[in-house]
């Protein structure tokens, strides 16, 4: 065990030496006592701090205890005060306590064994409390941060239906005029705002965890080692850029776009952070999390974790902006340099994902941060890595689609017969179930939003396909909750994003329709 630390603040050498004494006599703990006499001396060491715990006598030459009391507390002092006193009358007992004094003691009462673990409790209680303030204050940031992700999930979520309306126009309004029309220039700026703030969308799901994934196991070897030369080319020339892996890595279940995003966010945040002739450094590894750290990190399960880390060399952060670094929309750059989005969305990311993120950082030397993933069992959606594999052709089939959002509605609705499809617009999964039951001959594809009124589109396809045994199912979303245990979809699913267009819409419902 440590040796325990001591200062004593006493101005009878005598007594001053007696108390040593008693403290000294610990057979358990090694106690080292330093010895001050007056007031002063005592503040400018508990300034400096270094102590387990501070012994100080009532009556000091230079002032009271209580005033040394009550200055160490203002000023903060982290480790409790014990109070010695010739006497314990005049109510000097109660006005220490009330002033926050961890003990009283009273010199010729107190054995050295009470005079011991009256010490010895002290410190285990400050310890207990210290532990206590610093986990309701994790609590805290978790509530906020719950809070702003609910807050960015039900935005991005009402975007998302927004762009795509936006978007279906804009694909409508290019189909009427050809390439090199003047009015084309005007549509396709349209497009290309609409479509870069459906990436600003994508990020606020992510950091809320609300983002739909295509969970599938991957190794993060492969997902580091797939970005190394786009990553170099980021770092550029002025930095050196390593990669360290550990072999073999255990497969972890994630969406790999989504792990591809953190890493190049983690590495642009470093090399923002670095001046040149630094060093950025992606390192993996594996480490296991027992149960008292899983709950403490609110993770679903302890076990296996693999994580993935980027150390860079960097100007460091400091306690106050490490307390905020995973804050949707804070930064440190210089305005207009960033959206303050890289780091919460990659914090979203990771644990939609189930895992966790730590950073350690120190001022002048450097930042790391860590993306701690769970090892689990396979999971996979049926959507392939790219969709130029599907082909876009047209069909004849009966397709119910479902949407609440009536621009969304319409534009899908619309979107499926100039392909030919057979299509029937619901807005509310109990018009949908009503019109499967009633519809002959019957549908060939159902193409549900997720998040519906009256029942998910995942319940409502389970109720479809009791009702219709074959019928294909595709949903679509830019949203999901995981709160209603919906984070990720059921395994073999095909999931179509939003926004999207026309043609991304044509090439998933062929997957739909064509699925083994």
């Amino acid at each position: 065990m440590a040796a325990m630390r001591v200062l004593l603040a006493e101005d009878d050498e005598t007594k001053a030496v007696q108390t040593q004494s008693m403290l000294r006599e610990a057979e358990d703990t090694e106690v080292v006592v330093d010895w001050v006499s007056s007031a002063a001396e005592a503040l400018r060491h508990m300034a400096r701090g270094g102590y387990d715990a501070y012994l100080i006598d009532l009556t000091l030459g230079d002032a009271s205890g209580l005033d040394v009391l009550r200055q160490a507390i203002e000023a903060g002092c982290p480790a409790p005060i014990v109070l010695l006193a010739e006497y314990g009358e005049g109510g000097q007992d109660t006005e220490a306590l009330r002033l926050g004094a961890a003990d009283f003691l009273v010199k010729g009462e107190a054995t050295a064994p009470q005079l011991r673990r009256a010490v010895t409790h002290a410190i285990e209680r400050a310890r207990v409390a210290r532990a206590l303030r610093e986990s309701q204050a994790r609590l805290l940031q978790a509530e906020r941060t719950e809070s702003l992700g609910r807050l960015a999930g039900g935005i991005a979520h009402d975007f998302n239906n927004l762009l795509t309306g936006i978007l279906s126009c804009t694909f409508t309004l290019e189909q009427q005029f050809e390439a090199g029309h003047p009015a084309r220039e005007p549509i396709d700026s349209v497009r290309r705002t609409a479509e870069l703030a459906a990436r600003l969308a994508r990020q606020l799901l992510a950091y809320g965890g609300r983002q739909t994934i295509e969970p599938t196991e991957i190794d993060l070897n492969r997902v580091v080692e797939g970005l190394g030369d786009m990553l170099r080319r980021l770092v550029g020339d002025h930095l050196t850029f390593d990669v360290v892996t550990t072999r073999p890595l255990p497969l972890v279940v994630a969406d790999r776009s989504q792990m591809e995003q953190v890493v190049m966010n983690l590495v642009l945040n470093a090399r923002d952070a670095t001046p040149p002739g630094g060093r950025i450094t992606i390192r993996t590894g594996t480490r296991m999390i027992a149960e008292a750290e899983a709950e403490r990190e609110r993770l679903d399960r302890a076990g296996e974790y693999v994580w993935v880390s980027v150390e860079d060399t960097g100007r460091g952060m400091s306690n106050e902006v490490m307390a905020r670094a995973f804050e949707p929309f804070f930064t440190t750059k210089p305005k207009g340099s960033g959206t303050g989005l890289g780091l919460a969305t990659a914090y979203g990311s990771v644990a939609q994902s189930g895992g966790f993120m730590r950073a350690r950082s120190e001022l002048g030397v450097g930042t790391t941060m860590i993306a701690l993933l769970p090892r689990s069992a396979s999971v996979s959606l049926g959507l392939p890595a790219s969709l130029d594999q599907i082909p876009a052709g047209a069909g004849t089939e009966r397709v119910l689609v479902v949407e609440d959002e009536p621009a969304v509605r319409r534009y899908v609705g619309d979107a499926l017969s100039r392909f030919g499809y057979q299509t029937t617009v619901a807005e509310t999964p109990t018009e949908a179930l009503e019109l499967m039951a009633t519809t002959t001959p019957t549908f060939n594809l159902l193409l549900t939003d997720v998040v519906l009124p009256e029942m998910s589109g995942m319940h409502l396809a389970q109720r479809a396909t009791k009702l219709r045994p074959g019928l294909r199912v595709v949903f679509m979303s830019g949203h999901i909750d995981p709160r209603a245990g919906h984070a990720a979809l059921p395994a073999g699913s095909v999931l179509l994003r939003k926004p999207f267009p026309p043609d991304e819409l044509a090439r998933v419902v062929r997957l739909g329709l064509d699925a083994a």
